[in-house]
This record gives structure tokens, C-alpha cells and sequence, in this order.
């Protein structure tokens, strides 16, 4: 079974002038919803709508408890920003029953923030019990940071989709 939890059908948070890693999107999970079995499937896209010069951008996937707080399951390379470009990133959350205690196996494919046709890559990495609370809701946010701070750098999350399946 295929349930959609989460669609983006407008533009995100764009990042303002500043060099703090902002949040463009996310997706609360409620408290137990991630539960050995489960798999949550994303895609997220951003969009540089307005760059400065040789400014860089980083795009980072959290999964975590509270706002910019979680832990970093994807963070891109920095990269130079030019009008346009975007960075795609699919993935999927397997959450796991391993000796008792949860895990979630992360993993899926991204390209760098950069033009349109930029190579995939794929990424991996592996969250513990101990990294979430099972009482709290947990934040699957897609976040951006400039380099340097300039009113010109803008960059938005224009898609989150977000599905789960079980097991």
C-alpha cells in the first residue's frame, strides 16, 4: 500500500539575505509514526531564482526532533549559484527493527545545486534509536545556506513530495 502524506504544490520559504542555514520545506512526522516496517519515500527540488556572483549554496536533508536540530542525512557540496539552477533529491527512510532498538536506513540518489543536467549522485547514511525520541514528532526538513550574505541569493524548495509505504 502506497499512502501520499505530503504534496508542495507552491513555492517553499525562499532563503533570505544571511549566511544561516534556513529551512525551504519540511514534513512532520507525528509521534509513532515511524515505526519498524515503515518506508518513506521524498522528492525535493530546489530552485536558485536569484544568485550573486561566485556565491555558494548547500542543501542539506535533517530528519530530527525540532526545527534545525535534526540529524543531516544528505548535505550536497557547495556549490557556486547561477540563476536557474536546482537540485533534485530523491529518497527513501527504511525504518528497521535491528536487536530491539529502531534504525533508519536512508538512502537515494541527488545532484549538487547546479544547471539542469548536472550527474546524480547516490548517498547513503543510517540513523539510530539513540538520534530519535519515539515520543516526539520527528521533521523530515529540506534546508539551504548561502556562503555569503547578499539580498540577491534566492533559492526556494518548489517541490516536497512525500509518501510511505509498509511492510
Amino acid at each position: 500500500m502506497h499512502n501520499v502524506l505530503a504534496v508542495q504544490v507552491a513555492d517553499g520559504t525562499t532563503t533570505p539575505a544571511g549566511t544561516s542555514e534556513v529551512v525551504l520545506g519540511s514534513r512532520t512526522f507525528p509521534i509513532g509514526a515511524l515505526q519498524a516496517g515503515k518506508v518513506i519515500e521524498f522528492e525535493a527540488l530546489t530552485r536558485t531564482t536569484d544568485s550573486n556572483s561566485t556565491d555558494t549554496l548547500t542543501v542539506r536533508v535533517r530528519l530530527g526532533p525540532t526545527t534545525l536540530t535534526g540529524t543531516p542525512i544528505l548535505e550536497t557540496a557547495a556549490v557556486d549559484q547561477a540563476d536557474g539552477d536546482v537540485c533534485l533529491i530523491k529518497g527513501t527512510l527504511v525504518v528497521r527493527d535491528v536487536d530491539g532498538a529502531s534504525v533508519i536506513e536512508c538512502f537515494g540518489t541527488y545532484n549538487d545545486p547546479d544547471a539542469v543536467g548536472t550527474a546524480l549522485k547516490v548517498w547513503s547514511s543510517k540513523i539510530t534509536a539513540l538520534d530519535l525520541d519515539p515520543q516526539v514528532p520527528v521533521l523530515l526538513e529540506v534546508t539551504g545556506q548561502w556562503s555569503a550574505s547578499h539580498a540577491d541569493n534566492d533559492a526556494a524548495l518548489v517541490v516536497l513530495n512525500v509518501s510511505e509505504s509498509a511492510v
